[in-house]
């Protein structure tokens, strides 16, 4: 009974179980029934949770996320994850997060309950399940709360599809402000050379599309930071490469195809370096293999060191830039002023920026 009051949120017949284990020792027990009650989770940072939270909320780039974690922690490639391996994995992102090491009893259950058909490992579909619930319990911890959980990250396949088809003889343009239906932005695009674009998170599902510069996009979905770099706004170096539309004019198209006898841009690149010649002028890309013009370059630098202090409109930013210097003391501070800037305010994102910068 003095078991059942300390460990109500366990039930009685878990408890009574757990007291069977230890052949009646109400101190084993305890013991026990402490190491499944949680992780000790500590102070999380506002910036990561809100990287977190974008993450989650994004169907696209949390599928990518899954598949990438479930490839580099399956150690002997047998196409499930084992508890050993579950455990690695845990242990990593939480030591990246700066977050306390969770009680290995606690994840062990966790790791059991997502264990749809009870064989020991977790199928890649499992993991998926186990990655969401696990993230939000590290970052969030809905259900302790008693809070409301997050806007579930796995879209129904029916929703994926639809999106799919919609865009799949070519993503719709238009110029006219207020045109493209709710909840869908939309943005032009500033690189310099215009952009190449893929069809997904995967920086080698290339497409023959590209957008030139002033052109306007519709937006079905916005990704975030990889180690590939921001998907679809930034390249690897933080170079802006689409902004959001406030209003414009103009009339409706869709993006045409690159002319195939030429190639498609990322293509040229291609032979260029083995052929060791200089990059030829022609469309920027998300790709993070793919660098920023030189005159991008010394524009941004530029942008560094003239812009050091906040401007009219940004005194709200004060607490933030200040965290944010904290965070990354080995970033000038107008450097991590242009990112937030760049990412209007937003600190989240400029940190995951910044961790690009900082390497």
């Amino acid at each position: 009974e003095r078991l059942c009051e300390r460990f109500s949120e366990h039930g009685p017949e878990r408890i009574a179980s757990i007291l069977r284990d230890n052949s009646g020792h109400a101190g084993q027990a305890a013991a026990a029934l402490r190491d499944l009650s949680g992780s000790d989770r500590g102070e999380v940072d506002p910036d990561d949770q809100e990287h977190v939270q974008t993450l989650l909320t994004s169907a696209a780039m949390f599928s990518h996320i899954c598949k990438e974690n479930f490839r580099k922690f399956d150690a002997n490639h047998n196409g499930v994850l084992e508890w050993t391996e579950i455990l690695l994995l845990v242990n990593a992102l939480y030591e990246n997060f700066g977050l306390k090491q969770p009680r290995e009893g606690f994840l062990k259950s966790f790791f059991e309950a997502n264990d749809a058909n009870k064989d020991g490992v977790l199928s890649e579909k499992e993991f998926n399940i186990f990655f969401e619930h696990f993230l939000r319990h590290a970052f969030f911890d809905a259900a302790a709360k008693g809070s409301e959980a997050l806007p579930v990250a796995s879209r129904t396949r029916t929703e994926l599809n639809e999106a799919v088809r919609r865009s799949k003889d070519g993503i719709e343009t238009n110029s006219s402000s207020g045109s493209h239906g709710r909840g869908v932005a939309a943005l032009r695009c500033v690189a310099p050379n215009g952009l190449a674009l893929r069809k997904t998170a995967d920086s080698n599902d290339r497409t023959e599309m590209t957008v030139q510069n002033g052109e306007v996009v519709a937006v079905l979905e916005h990704w975030v930071r990889t180690a590939n770099g921001w998907l679809p706004v930034y390249d690897s170096g933080g170079q802006l490469l689409l902004e959001s539309l406030q209003g414009s004019t103009g009339a409706e198209r869709r993006l045409r195809p690159s002319p195939s006898a030429a190639g498609s841009p990322e293509d040229v690149l291609a032979a260029a370096r083995r052929a060791g010649k200089p990059r030829p002028a022609g469309p920027d890309t998300c790709d993070a293999g793919i660098s920023r013009t030189a005159s991008a370059t010394s524009t941004n630098d530029a942008s560094v060191s003239v812009e050091g202090i906040l401007q009219p409109g940004e005194e709200d930013w004060t607490e933030r830039w200040e965290r944010l210097q904290e965070r990354f003391s080995s970033l000038s501070s107008g450097k991590v002023l242009v990112a937030l800037r760049r990412n209007k305010g937003h600190a989240g994102q400029a940190a995951a920026e910044l961790r690009c910068l900082r390497g």
